[in-house]
């Protein structure tokens, strides 16, 4: 036990202690102020840019430990490079079990890079809709709608995922008996009417989209985040209603003409 002691006490006084030390210090300031930098530079960014900044932070902040236990190693005598030499073997091993975890850091850095999508994004995945409120270079996790539950999924799964649109657009079917310019105005009127609505982002009417068996239709288009476009959908169709209404502007049934043959049977 006493030459336990001795021996910690001779490393303690010795310069590879100090020079390990310094190395750790130093290391863990860096992060620090890795760190602070990269939140700082997340504030002040997009959400898609600050997603990316993320992870590139991260790669930083693995480079850093990871190098300083190399100088670490370096400083005590360990030969490292003879060291990941001899642990080639075992490297090929360890890189095979690990293979799905380099895949996902793989997936990820391209999921950053490509601004695939960011935190606060609306995706769907496996039929339930959510919203990203967490990404790095393993797992992203998605909070479902009713933030009951938050769905962790691998990145090299991230084919799965599907990023929800922030457009929609609603048809409003009108006779042809309609005057056209007077129903242009009356659209773009419940445009801007449509674009004072809480969540709503822009509304624009497109003009006529289709014309129909029995009406012609005319197309609104709503940008809004996903998870509101219900309860928008609906305040916008009431709008629509009340201002026909007010008009006097009737939505048509659908009609079928039907014609008899007026010939005698038999």
């Amino acid at each position: 036990m006493d030459k336990v002691f001795q021996k910690v006490f001779n490393y303690v006084k010795s310069t590879e202690f100090l020079l390990t030390l310094t190395i750790v210090v130093s290391a863990v300031a860096l992060l620090i102020i890795v760190v602070n930098l990269f939140k700082r530079i997340r504030k002040r960014t997009k959400a898609a840019t600050a997603t990316t900044v993320k992870v590139f932070s991260e790669i930083i902040k693995f480079t850093i430990i990871f190098g300083a236990f190399l100088l670490i190693l370096q400083t005590n005598g360990v030969n490292v490079t003879s060291l990941f030499a001899g642990l080639g073997i075992a490297s090929a091993v360890v890189g095979l079990a690990l293979q799905d975890i380099l895949r996902d850091i793989i997936s990820g850095i391209h999921m950053a890079g490509d601004h695939f999508f960011s935190i606060g994004d609306g995706v769907e995945i496996d039929g339930t809709e959510g919203i990203v409120c967490g990404f790095n270079l393993r797992t992203t996790k998605i909070e479902t709608i009713d933030k009951n539950h938050i769905i962790s999924i691998c990145n090299r799964e991230v084919y799965k995922v599907r990023k929800l649109s922030g457009l929609f657009d609603i048809d409003v079917p009108l006779s042809y008996k309609e005057d056209v310019n007077r129903i242009f105005e009356i659209m773009k009127e419940l445009a801007g009417s449509i674009g004072k609505i809480k969540g709503v982002n822009s509304c624009v009417f497109k003009g006529t989209e289709e014309f129909g068996a029995s009406a012609v239709k005319y197309k609104i288009r709503i940008s809004a985040d996903p998870f509101n476009q219900p309860d928008i959908r609906r305040e916008a169709n009431k709008i629509i209603q009340d201002k026909l209404a007010e008009e006097g502007i009737r939505i048509p049934f659908s009609q079928l003409d039907v014609h008899l043959d007026g010939g005698q049977n038999g």
